[in-house]
């Protein structure tokens, strides 16, 4: 949810502060600002990656960019290389160059002073003779001579002043030549080292996918838990667990309809009990007395004293 809302923040900005800035700040400050935006939305992109598709891929252009940065290294020594030859060329030129310069300017001052001296030895005698100069079987005259001293002078001057800048552009890339050489050394053992680890980093791959798998299903099993009926069963596992829990409820069951019962016995036969107690306790504290005769007096019945006898004793009191 934190990356999308990000993500919908630099396009609302965008959107709205565009062409605003464009005209403010201008294309320099503005593609500064992008490229800050793009670099802060592709950290916070490749901090949410952890699809192993996509690990995988980074793997896969990662290896494949190595090849590259080493031949993009190896390119830019060639080149140095051969900018270094040709300074190096280019600097024992300019030393032949002082050197030659070097030489001719004292010859030419040489044959100037010569001149010199032949013409103040001329004008002492009174002698208007000519002096001329001939350097590298060209004549010319003192004045002429001086001009050629002066121009060889500066010849000299440039090509010395040549070679001191072509050491400093050589130290330049003495220096360059080194930390390239530095380099490529360290992406040719980072590939060496990747090439190594690779079989072992494509392990940790298939362990990420199979971790996301299992949380997959587990998440899967407890939503089933969760949302489905106590009915419902999606393996062997929740079969067995449903019959033993079935199982546990009726053996309760069971036990409480049992103990149940016996209770219920044992109150009858204590009532029984009680009751033929209290029956035999009042028979013996009560005694039966025997029915009465039943005499019935009648208009045909005989005189008193003629008549039969009643069968209940009568009892003679002396």
């Amino acid at each position: 949810m934190g990356f999308g809302k990000h993500l919908v923040r630099y396009g609302v900005i965008a959107g709205l502060v565009g062409g605003t800035a464009a005209l403010i700040a201008g294309p320099d400050r503005l593609g500064a600002l992008f490229s800050q935006t793009q670099g802060s939305i592709n950290a916070m992109i490749d901090e949410h990656i952890d699809d192993p598709v996509a690990l995988r891929a980074q793997m896969r252009k990662l290896g494949a960019e190595y090849p590259e940065r080493i031949a993009a290294v190896q390119r830019d020594l060639s080149e140095l290389h051969s900018q270094s030859a040709q300074l190096r060329q280019e600097s024992e030129v300019s030393d032949r160059v002082v050197s030659l310069a070097s030489a001719d300017l004292d010859q030419i001052r040489g044959l100037i002073g010569r001149a010199e001296t032949a013409r103040t030895a001329s004008a002492s005698v009174g002698d208007a003779a000519i002096v001329r100069v001939v350097f590298n079987e060209e004549p010319m005259d003192i004045d002429g001579a001086y001009t050629k001293a002066r121009n060889i002078q500066q010849v000299q001057d440039a090509y010395a002043q040549r070679a001191v800048d072509i050491q400093r552009d050589l130290g330049y890339l003495d220096q360059q030549e080194q930390r390239l050489t530095q380099l490529l050394g360290q992406l040719q053992q980072e590939h060496t080292d990747f090439q190594a680890q690779l079989w072992q980093m494509d392990r940790q791959v298939d362990t990420i996918a199979r971790n996301e798998r299992l949380i997959s299903m587990m998440e899967k099993r407890q939503r089933t838990l969760d949302e489905n009926s106590r009915y419902h069963a999606n393996s062997m596992g929740d079969l067995s667990s449903r019959f033993a829990d079935i199982r546990s409820k009726q053996e309760a069951r069971l036990e409480t309809l049992s103990t149940s019962t016996n209770i219920n016995t044992y109150e009858q036969r204590a009532k029984v009990q009680i009751d033929a107690t209290r029956t035999w306790n009042n028979g013996v504290q009560r005694v039966i007395a025997p029915k009465p005769n039943v005499i019935e007096i009648t208009p045909n019945d005989v005189e008193p004293e003629q008549a039969k006898p009643a069968s209940k004793p009568i009892a003679m009191v002396r």
